[in-house]
């Protein structure tokens, strides 16, 4: 015999429990609200991780331009020759410049993927 879905009054069917399996709807609302309290700080962690992440980068640019204004500066100044040496230290930052740009992109698009999961829930 079968018997039927009879809701119980103040309880909530526990969905990936066994079936029939129920608590009370203030537990409920107690641990989403715990739930979600923990999810809001994680976000405001990443979030925090995500513009420490941009202010070394920020940094990283400017050290990468020092570098290549004094490198610019002592070719001009002193006429060498190490030109070889200065225009491998030039594709070096290129590089280092274009690595940047994506950590750039990339934190853009985690920063977006937060915003987004952070909605608040329906």
């Amino acid at each position: 015999m079968v018997i039927p879905y009879v809701p119980i009054r103040g309880m909530i069917e526990v969905k990936d429990a066994e079936p029939g399996t129920f608590i009370k709807y203030e537990e409920f609302e107690q641990e989403n609200a715990t739930l979600q309290k923990r999810v809001e700080e994680l976000e405001e962690r990443i979030k925090q991780e995500i513009d420490f992440a941009e202010a070394l980068a920020d940094e990283s640019r400017l050290i990468l331009k020092l570098i290549l204004d004094e490198e610019k500066y002592r070719g001009m100044k002193y006429k060498d020759d190490l030109a070889t040496e200065r225009k491998e230290k030039f594709t070096l930052i290129k590089k280092y410049e274009d690595e940047l740009d994506k950590v750039y992109s990339d934190l853009k698009m985690l920063r977006e993927a937060v915003a987004k999961a952070s909605c608040p829930m329906p």
